[in-house]
């Protein structure tokens, strides 16, 4: 997920720009892979680049981050951001009865799960679980 503006290049070196995302945009890309530019001899000592559909993006930690939380917040609590809320489920593959969370409420989370190496949830303290999407939550 981008978090300022972005340029997505056709090539490794970020030579040629083929388009440019606004930081308003907030664009989230799928990685297919990381590689490192090639403009030194040792490929060890190259800047990181994120391959994505269509081009290369730069792998610069203040430029990206994941899409997903990978931790559980100091505070415990975390406040549902999403304009129609989002929905509390039974199981961690959010399947099973559901409910509603409006915008706004306020969670305390017991654990993060990690579901296959990508997808994250939180668990709430009464067990059930929600998405750890930073489009629909946010970290108090």
């Amino acid at each position: 997920m981008a978090k300022g503006a972005l340029n997505r290049y056709q090539t490794v070196n970020l030579d040629k720009k083929n388009r440019h995302y606004q930081r308003k945009q907030r664009a989230i890309f799928k990685v297919s892979y990381t590689d490192y530019s090639r403009n030194t001899s040792n490929r060890l000592t190259g800047v990181k680049r994120y391959k994505v559909a269509g081009g290369y993006i730069s792998g610069n930690p203040r430029l990206v981050t994941n899409l997903y939380y990978q931790g559980r917040p100091h505070s415990r609590q975390v406040r549902v951001i999403a304009r129609p809320g989002i929905r509390g489920y039974q199981h961690q593959n959010l399947t099973g009865r559901s409910y509603k969370i409006p915008k706004g409420k306020v969670l305390k989370i017991r654990r993060i799960i990690v579901r296959n190496g990508l997808v994250n949830r939180y668990q709430l303290t009464n067990g059930h679980y929600i998405t750890a999407n930073k489009t629909f939550v946010k970290t108090k």
